[in-house]
């Protein structure tokens, strides 16, 4: 993980510039190491996001001209890396891979380290509570452990090592160290589930950007309702606030994009549109991008604006009276969340005491978000290990994190790593937290290979289309329908495991899969656990993804079923274990690993259920296989003289495999009629119930 600081850029990152058309825009960048640079910006006709490289003379130098362009909000952001090297992106935690040495003198976060001879596995991890503290390439290959000079004594650098089975477990052990020895809390806490995660959501951001005002808002509500798509939450993004210079500069929404104000536009989503039951909007945490206008900010101790890299940022001294009144403003509009973004940036400000500072924003917010807003926040930018490390956070439920970057739609080189620097962020996850893995459009060249991540990750899910630009067939793949007659997301309870290979195997260099996996239990206490593996490709060539035994994964004989890619439909019987199976004496040799096709940028889920036996009879329940984590709907299966399943959801086809045809099939305690209910292949042993 790394956090560049060797990077200067002009205009900087958040910076607004006013440019008459026709003119130049000019930007100059300075690196203490030799990069390729680029920026990542909209500045075209179609306001699409491509690549502009950067010249290198005795500094780096872009122009581009503005004589095509309309007049508008156009934005930017910056990427870097050296020759042969994965791309590095600014404003978040990036994972960096390396083979043999340390290859990038930018500051390192945490450490993981593989000795092959040795088969051991290394983490090295800078933890500090009110300091700066991380770790630097040193000479002849070493590494260098640096904090804030005045702060020494609140630094701590933490050494854990263990074998290459357990190595997910490293970083858990070492983060409930530190809570519990250093920072000395208790980490004995059950947390709630949170009612996000249960339902399909849709935000505004990529569909239309700043540019976001009622009439775009209702047309892509009008398309979501005709089309049938099951929202449940609306997050209305960057765009709607009233703001001046990248300031904010009211409470209220834009008067121009929402003329009734905030309250008003809320209620008729609410009454024209009764699918939505929530709608939460997005906001930075020190108010805007360049925080708070000074003359609105006067009633909440406005300091003297801060510079910060040629911005001035418009702090203030009692944040706590801000969101007392802004939370307040919101919760009566009938806001029901909030998305709060650009967490991490207090760590690039050029002030005394800035990590109070940041804290008392980060307390005051959520402080006042648990009193208005019964505490749910999706934290944005808040990826930073100062915030990960000392979370001031709910005590009573889970709270959301966006796991990566964002999601781009229209730069195809990041999809493969979007996917990749979720799975790696995965890692540092700890019980409080649920990763978000960002919004997608379901109508996109890699909707699939987006809609599949979601699926497993343990994270809310939301899509961000364009209107009437929905691809409906795959959004029902991700929920199912519930007694109730309504749909909501089929998701697994945790966040997923990277296998061994992702995480030290180099996989954006080397032709290699991304690996994830997943687990599911039954809900009454019968030792049950359901598997689903998701393999990545993140380059063009066709490559294998291979399902083996893992730590987690059923121990035992189980069905590998593919529900999604090249090979759907693909059935394997495993032994990922012993034979001692509840009773079982199967005796024949199965195979221990299955391998997948996974062509080229496209992705493969692979389910894996655990096979019961009663007598001679086998068989194993494979839950909704036209969905992409169809087993997270199996609540209890009983196996006596028949074989019976209890589902959360129903679908199309719920799917068994039993290895003689039964004589009676038992759904949700219903008896199906063998020739109109279900269907049973000799061939295969899969059995499909309507």
């Amino acid at each position: 993980m790394t956090r560049n600081q060797s990077l200067i850029l002009y205009p900087g990152i958040h910076s607004r510039t006013i440019i008459k058309q026709n003119n130049e825009l000019v930007f100059c960048c300075q690196a203490e190491q030799e990069y390729t640079i680029e920026l990542w910006s909209n500045l075209t006709v179609q306001k699409n996001w491509i690549a502009f490289q950067f010249t290198r003379l005795q500094d780096y130098h872009l122009v581009i001209s503005t004589q095509h362009l309309k007049p508008g909000d156009y934005e930017f952001t910056l990427r870097f890396k050296k020759e042969n090297e994965p791309w590095s992106w600014s404003c978040w935690l990036t994972p960096i891979g390396g083979m043999t040495k340390f290859k990038h003198d930018t500051n390192q976060q945490w450490l993981l380290l593989l000795y092959k001879e040795q088969g051991n596995i290394h983490l090295w991890l800078p933890v500090a509570q009110s300091a700066d503290a991380w770790l630097s390439p040193g000479i002849n290959n070493t590494i260098d452990f640096n904090c804030s000079s005045d702060k020494a004594s609140e630094t701590h650098l933490l050494i854990a090592s263990t074998t290459t089975d357990d190595f997910y477990r490293l970083i858990e052990t070492a983060l409930n160290y530190y809570t519990r020895f250093i920072k000395k809390q208790s980490d004995k806490i059950e947390y709630k589930d949170i009612s996000m995660l249960q339902n399909l959501g849709y935000c505004t951001w990529n569909a239309f950007g700043k540019s976001i005002n009622k009439e775009k808002l209702f047309n892509s509500l009008d398309s979501l309702q005709s089309n049938d798509i099951p929202v449940k939450y609306v997050i209305i993004d960057d765009g709607w606030q009233e703001t001046s210079y990248e300031r904010i500069t009211s409470m209220e929404a834009c008067k121009n994009k929402f003329p009734g104000g905030l309250k008003e536009t809320v209620s008729e989503i609410k009454s024209k549109y009764p699918f939505v039951e929530f709608v939460g909007v997005w906001h930075a945490l020190w108010g805007y991008w360049n925080g708070i206008d000074e003359t609105f900010g006067k009633d909440y101790d406005y300091y003297s604006a801060i510079d910060n890299k040629n911005n001035k940022i418009g702090l203030i001294g009692n944040p706590k009276k801000f969101y007392n009144e802004f939370y307040s403003f919101l919760s009566d509009a009938g806001i029901d969340f909030v998305k709060v973004d650009n967490q991490g940036s207090f760590q690039d400000l050029m002030i005394k005491d800035k990590i109070s500072v940041w804290d008392s924003y980060r307390k005051a917010m959520v402080e006042n978000a648990e009193e208005f807003l019964q505490s749910h926040v999706v934290h944005s930018m808040a990826l930073t290990p100062h915030i990960l490390l000392n979370p001031i956070l709910p005590q009573s439920h889970k709270s959301i994190f966006r796991n990566s970057d964002d999601f781009f739609p229209n730069e195809d080189e990041s999809h493969s790593w979007h996917i990749y620097a979720n799975a790696i962020n995965t890692l540092w996850k700890t019980p409080a937290l649920v990763g978000d893995w960002d919004m997608f459009q379901s109508h996109h060249s890699f909707a699939e290979y987006h809609a599949a991540s979601r699926a497993i990750s343990g994270g809310p899910i939301y899509i961000t289309d364009i209107p009437n630009e929905h691809n409906t067939k795959l959004i029902y793949r991700l929920v199912g329908q519930t007694r109730h007659c309504g749909y909501n997301v089929l998701l697994s309870k945790q966040s997923p495991h990277a296998t061994f290979d992702t995480v030290f195997g180099n996989p954006m260099e080397k032709e290699c899969v991304l690996g994830l996996y997943n687990l599911h239990r039954e809900k009454v206490d019968n030792e049950m656990v359901y598997g689903v593996c998701g393999f990545w490709n993140p380059g063009p060539r066709d490559l294998l993804g291979v399902v083996a035994r893992s730590k987690g994964l059923p121990m035992t004989q189980v069905i590998a079923y593919v529900v999604s890619g090249e090979e759907k439909g693909k059935l394997v019987r495993l032994n990922l274990g012993n034979n001692d199976v509840r009773g079982t004496d199967i005796t024949d040799k199965s195979p221990c690993v299955m391998s997948v096709r996974v062509k080229g940028f496209e992705s493969c889920l692979v389910s894996i259920s655990a096979i019961q036996s009663f007598g001679s009879i086998s068989a194993a329940c494979l839950g909704l296989i036209d969905k992409f984590n169809g087993i997270a709907s199996i609540s209890r299966t009983i196996f006596k003289e028949y074989y019976e399943a209890h589902l959360t959801h129903r679908s199309s086809c719920c799917a068994f495999w039993i290895n003689t045809k039964p004589n009676q099939v038992v759904l949700d305690g219903q008896v199906l009629d063998p020739g109109r209910d279900w269907k049973w292949d000799n061939r295969t042993g899969l059995l499909h119930a309507h």
